[in-house]
């Protein structure tokens, strides 16, 4: 339980602080242990026989760490202090304006590990403590000391990273300078995204990010593996985009005389970056909020207008306020011609911006359409009626689906959704996020839900655009209305709602540690038209099973239509329950134990099969 947790956390902060320390060893046992030493120096061990050179003068980091605690009010723990240190740009950080903060961005000198290291120091040479319940940091009278420049603070030098040599987040062993980009092709490839995100009406990033483009005019791609390999690039997007980019990049090689490309590094699928700009619209959305014109923003960040307000739309979407009447101020177009695109909004909806700028006659830029449609929101859902003669006061877009919940999954920080609708020969309904990986956490459920979520509940959730992503065609966007529990189906209703399939798609693709658990992306497109099956297996057992870090995981082998199956399992339920258990095979003999099998995402070029249910 979240006590028993708390407690398992704080001892082992100590038994790392016990390892770090740099005083004696045994005078640190001996005062766990409520005694006292005799002396400070015992003579015997590591820390005590070290080289007094291996100690440092860390003053100035302990003024900037001791410091951005007292700012920032002295009730975060360490990890936030040390974000503020780094300039990191959390929603966090923007919610408590700690990026206004003197000591914001100050220890980026210092890597993330370095800053965690001394912060443990800090800590046990007394200069702040930790709350008990919730683990925030409040400074220590010796702390002050510190701060007027009158202590002077040595410390252990981490062997892993000399603090003389500072390491960024960035340096790792494949940080070697990469071969600069094609300029010319770059701007070409820039115009080929407008074109296609104006034809689509969405912002251009939603093709393809400024990343992916780097890489295209680098490494020049021009077959579809290659093009595979391109950062940002999937499937879908291969099928969709491809065909149009690479026949831009071979013929400015042709025309270039271009035939040797660069060779990669690391291969895409292998970079886990996360770029500052991923968090720019907090920034921006916060800006905006306190005053700040468009134009300012764009000016400030050395972008364009339509950037700008491309970050307000996310920023907005996500539940975050913008000020009473600032939006429509930024907005040129007169009011009249206002009121049609409002109720072009109505007739049309939002998601998409091309129906409206059909509607419009081409005659309203996309600036201003997007402009626009924050402001529609925010009529909409914020300010009571908007200006159009309807006068209504909900979202459009919106509609309710009823569904059976047949899949309430873990998935990465969150759950993955998904049932079928109530309706004669219901299809499967997948409710996703915003978020880029589509999972649902507790934000994203209304407060109203004071009841969880159990499989075969009956729902009623608000779903906005359809939007299918890969092999997952069943995905819808949520809204932000309530989500309601209409009460639970019977057992008895799983086999009318089972579906009639002879395999569970391609079969004889098997990971190290499962059996017909996987299948090559490539194949998906044509062999694969749900993601999502409801079955009922034979010979069905769980297998508690020793896995990485020696971690236990849950498994699932059973028989369907005569092949065998071993799957991962991702029924949260189902893993508390036989995580209790000892290693070992547990078979189920009930008579009838339904399956939800749902495919992942790609990875490593593969998607697998999990069971992301388990009802009877």
């Amino acid at each position: 339980d979240e006590q028993r947790n708390r407690a398992a956390w704080f001892h082992l902060e100590d038994m790392v602080r016990f390892a770090e320390a740099e005083d004696c060893r045994k005078k640190r046992l001996l005062a766990y242990f409520g005694e006292t030493a005799a002396q400070d120096d015992c003579g015997m061990c590591d820390n005590c026989l070290a080289p007094q050179d291996q100690f440092q003068d860390i003053s100035i980091a302990a003024q900037k760490f001791l410091s951005c605690v007292k700012r920032t009010g002295e009730r975060f723990g360490a990890g936030h202090i040390i974000d503020v240190l780094r300039g990191a740009e959390t929603k966090k950080i923007f919610q408590f304006r700690h990026h206004l903060l003197s000591t914001y961005g100050i220890g980026k000198d210092l890597s993330k590990r370095q800053w965690f290291y001394l912060s443990r120091q800090f800590q046990s040479k007394g200069f702040v403590q930790r709350e008990e319940n919730y683990g925030g940091l409040t400074l220590t009278p010796e702390a002050w000391g510190v701060l007027k420049g009158e202590t002077k603070v040595s410390g252990w030098q981490d062997p892993r990273h000399k603090l003389s040599q500072p390491v960024t987040e960035a340096t790792n062993a494949e940080s070697a300078e990469s071969p600069a980009h094609h300029p010319d092709l770059f701007e070409q490839l820039r115009q080929k995204r407008k074109e296609l995100a104006d034809e689509a009406g969405v912002p251009p990033y939603a093709v393809f990010p400024d990343k992916a483009l780097m890489e295209m005019a680098t490494f020049f791609p021009r077959t579809d593996t290659d093009f595979l390999n391109t950062f940002g690039v999937g499937q879908t997007k291969l099928e969709k985009y491809g065909p149009a980019f690479m026949a831009l990049i071979r013929e400015f090689c042709t025309t270039h005389g271009i035939s040797d490309v660069p060779e990669r590094k690391t291969p895409a699928f292998a970079i886990k970056e996360s770029s500052p700009k991923d968090k720019r619209h907090f920034q921006v959305g916060q800006l905006y909020h306190e005053g700040a014109s468009i134009t300012d923003i764009a000016d400030r960040f050395h972008v364009k207008p339509a950037t700008v307000i491309n970050h307000l739309f996310r920023y907005f979407q996500e539940g975050n306020p913008i000020a009473s009447g600032h939006v429509i101020d930024e907005c040129t177009l007169s009011t009249d011609v206002r009121k049609k695109v409002l109720q072009a909004f109505d007739t049309h909806g939002y998601q998409l911006l091309k129906p409206v700028f059909e509607a419009m006659d081409r005659e309203i830029p996309y600036e201003a359409l997007h402009l626009l449609r924050i402001y529609y929101l925010y009529l909409n859902e914020i300010d009571g009626p908007s200006e159009t003669e309807s006068g209504t006061n909900h979202d459009p877009g919106l509609q309710e689906k009823q569904i059976i919940c047949l899949a309430w999954s873990r998935k990465f920080s969150g759950r993955c959704l998904a049932g079928k609708e109530m309706v004669p020969e219901g299809k499967w309904i997948r409710p996703v996020s915003q978020t880029e990986t589509g999972e649902l956490t507790q934000c994203h459920m209304p407060d109203e839900n004071t009841s969880p979520i159990r499989l075969m509940d009956i729902l009623s959730i608000p779903v906005s655009a359809h939007c299918p992503h890969g092999c997952q065609q069943e995905n819808y966007l949520i809204g932000n209305s309530s989500w309601k529990i209409h009460g639970t189906v019977p057992v008895s209703s799983l086999r009318s709602l089972s579906d009639s399939v002879q395999t569970l798609w391609i079969n004889g693709y098997s990971s190290s540690s499962g059996k017909n658990d996987r299948i090559p992306v490539d194949m998906i497109k044509e062999n694969v038209h749900s993601s999502l099956v409801l079955i009922l297996p034979e010979n069905l057992v769980i297998h508690v099973q020793e896995g990485i870090n020696l971690l236990k995981q849950v498994r699932t082998s059973f028989d369907f239509n005569g092949v065998s199956y071993k799957l991962p399992v991702t029924d949260p339920e189902v893993e508390l329950s036989y995580l209790k258990n000892p290693l070992g095979n547990y078979p189920l003999t009930e008579p009838e134990i339904y399956l939800t099998i749902s495919i992942s995402e790609p990875y490593e070029g593969f998607c697998y099969k999990l069971v992301a249910g388990l009802m009877k």
